[in-house]
C-alpha cells in the first residue's frame, strides 16, 4: 500500500563554475491520496553542497522567509477567525 504523504531530499543536476562543483537539494512532498488518480508534487529548495577543487565541501542552506511569513499570516488569519466564531457563538 503506497503512503499518502512522502517526503524525501533529492539531490539535483551538479553545476561546474571555476572549478567549484555545486549541487542544489531539494525537499520534495508528494501527496496521493488512495483510488485516486491524481498526486500532488510540491518542491522547495533546501540547500546547496559546494565542492572545492580540493575536495573539501561545505553545505549552504536556503532560509525562505517568504514562506515562514506567509505561514505566520495564515496563522493569524486562522486564529482570528476561530476568534471571531467564538464571539458571534456566544451572543
Amino acid at each position: 500500500m503506497a503512503k499518502l504523504i512522502d517526503a524525501k531530499i533529492q539531490a539535483g543536476q551538479a553545476i561546474r563554475a571555476s572549478n567549484f562543483e555545486f549541487v542544489p537539494l531539494v525537499r520534495k512532498i508528494r501527496i496521493q491520496p488512495p483510488d485516486y488518480r491524481g498526486i500532488l508534487l510540491w518542491g522547495t529548495p533546501e540547500a546547496v553542497v559546494v565542492q572545492s577543487p580540493n575536495g573539501d565541501q561545505a553545505v549552504f542552506p536556503i532560509r525562505d522567509h517568504t514562506r515562514r511569513a506567509q505561514m505566520l499570516l495564515l496563522g493569524i488569519g486562522l486564529l482570528g477567525s476561530f476568534l471571531i466564531w467564538l464571539t458571534l457563538r456566544w451572543r
